[in-house]
């Protein structure tokens, strides 16, 4: 199983989540057509831990989690309430802090964060 459908079905299964955003939750593409509020997860990137004796153990693994909605306060939740559940399956968020944007084509908010997770292979 990919880590992107990991993360889908850990978020689709949280109640703290679809309480906010229903089934609205997507793998790499939201089009504009489908009604906010919304999740949207896209896999970022595998990088091995590189060791010189070996082939490597462990990959670092980056998701990055994108919310839409129309206010921002929802958005905040809505962020918040994956990034409580990120952290429950043990990935921590990459950057510190979140991307936080207001898109004014689709008159959205948006909140991107990328999470990280060391796994073995």
């Amino acid at each position: 199983m990919s880590d992107e459908t990991a993360v889908y079905q850990r978020l689709e299964a949280a109640v703290s989540v679809t309480a906010l955003v229903g089934q609205n939750i997507y793998s790499i593409i939201r089009t504009q057509e489908d009604e906010p509020p919304a999740v949207v997860i896209t896999p970022v990137s595998s990088v091995p831990f590189n060791v010189l004796s070996e082939t490597p153990p462990l990959d670092r693994r980056r998701i990055q989690i994108a919310v839409y909605a129309r206010d921002y306060d929802q958005a905040r939740a809505i962020n918040l309430a994956c990034r409580d559940e990120m952290e429950r399956d043990g990935f921590s968020l990459q950057l510190g802090e979140s991307f936080h944007d207001f898109e004014s084509d689709t008159k959205l908010f948006s909140i991107s964060s990328d999470y990280s997770l060391i796994q073995g292979r």
